[in-house]
C-alpha cells in the first residue's frame, strides 16, 4: 500500500506490506476527526487494515476475518452516531465494523471511485470566490482541463 507526495515520492512510514492483494483500491476517512485521514484497505487474505498519514496501524487494526475481501470498503455512519462504519464484502457475506471514534467521511474519499455513481471523481468546494464553472479556471467558458482515465 503506496501513500505519495504530489511529486511521488513515498511519505514517511509508507510503502506498507499487506498479507495479500488489494482489491478495488483503499478509501479514505477522519475516524478520530482530527482533521487527518485515516486509510482503509481490504486484501484477499480476509483482512481489513487501517492507518494513519504516518503509516502507523490505527488502534485495534488490522482485524482479519479469514474470508477473502471481493472488493474495496466503503465507509459511512449508517448508524448515525456520529461514529463511522467500515463496510466490506467478502464472498457472499458482508462484515460491517464499527469505529467507535467520532469521526466524518464528509471530504473524503469514503466509498470505491470516489461517489455513487463510481465515476473516479472528487469534487471539493469550499465556496470558492470566483464564479467558474468546474474545469474552467479563467471563467471563459471553456474547459481549461481534462481528466484522462485509464481502466485499471
Amino acid at each position: 500500500l503506496y501513500s505519495v507526495d504530489m511529486d511521488g515520492n513515498s511519505l514517511p512510514g509508507w510503502p506498507i506490506m499487506l498479507d495479500g492483494d488489494i482489491k478495488g483500491g483503499a478509501v479514505i476517512a477522519d475516524f478520530d476527526d482530527n482533521g487527518l485521514p485515516e486509510i482503509v484497505a481490504t486484501t484477499e487474505a480476509g483482512t481489513i487494515s487501517v492507518f494513519h498519514i504516518d503509516g502507523k496501524p490505527y488502534h485495534h487494526f488490522p482485524i482479519s476475518i479469514g474470508i477473502p475481501y471481493t472488493g474495496p470498503p466503503s465507509i459511512v455512519d449508517i448508524d448515525d452516531d456520529m461514529d463511522q462504519e467500515i463496510l466490506g464484502g467478502a464472498l457472499s457475506s458482508l462484515t460491517i465494523i464499527d469505529v467507535k471514534d467520532s469521526g466524518n467521511e464528509d471530504i473524503h474519499w469514503n466509498i470505491f471511485r470516489g461517489n455513487n455513481q463510481r465515476t473516479g471523481y472528487f469534487y471539493y468546494s469550499n465556496e470558492s470566490e470566483c464564479n467558474a464553472e468546474l474545469g474552467d479556471l479563467n471563467n471563459d467558458n471553456l474547459w481549461n482541463i481534462l481528466i484522462l482515465r485509464g481502466f485499471l
